[in-house]
């Protein structure tokens, strides 16, 4: 029993030593509290700073002995060690806030868009309707002023028709009354 639990320790030790050499995915601090960071694994290491809660943080080394992880911000200005109750990979509930926060902003964005768009396409769809109808008012005038034209060509014919036939009743008439005069004349004159 004694020789498993050496195995099991030497093997947990043998894991945390080989993740402390490679720096994992991100791991946060606990949603719980905000940690304070130390010089060295124990409590009795002098405090260099805190961290707040949900701040993401790489992991540099473990301590299984005395169960610390060293960490660093992930922009490097920070690192210290803290116990490993206090780290986590997954996502604290305030960066999942935080992110949905901004996925909102942005569905909102996008939401605010196509609303525009929609405006634009029912206001598109409007002048579309109501430019359908003047064509359909023009194309109608259109029609009319065609008939009219035909109408007034029409009427133009037979005015010119009629003009015709008036000019050549009256150049018969004035030629029978020219007739009928020289004719009378002559009848006067006795001559035939």
């Amino acid at each position: 029993m004694a020789r498993l639990l050496a195995i099991i320790t030497f093997l947990t030790s043998l894991y945390f030593a080989t993740g402390s050499t490679t720096a994992q995915a991100e791991n946060y601090i606990s949603d719980e509290i905000g940690v304070t960071m130390r010089s060295g694994p124990t409590n009795r290491y002098r405090v260099v700073g805190n961290l707040r809660a949900g701040t993401p943080v790489k992991v540099l080394q473990r301590d299984a002995e005395n169960d610390s992880i060293q960490v660093s911000t992930l922009d490097g200005s920070t690192s210290g060690w803290v116990k490993s109750e206090y780290v986590s990979t997954k996502e604290t509930v305030l960066a999942q806030y935080q992110n949905l926060q901004a996925e909102t902003a942005k569905l909102q964005s996008q939401v605010s868009n196509l609303n525009q768009q929609l405006q634009n396409k029912n206001s598109i769809q409007s002048q579309n309707q109501d430019l359908q109808l003047q064509v359909t008012e023009l194309e109608n005038q259109v029609d009319q002023l065609s008939q009219q034209a035909d109408l007034q060509n029409s009427r133009f014919r037979k005015d010119v028709f009629y003009a015709g036939a008036l000019t050549v009743l009256i150049s018969m008439f004035i030629g029978w009354l020219i007739t009928r005069a020289s004719f009378s004349r002559r009848q006067k004159s006795g001559w035939r």
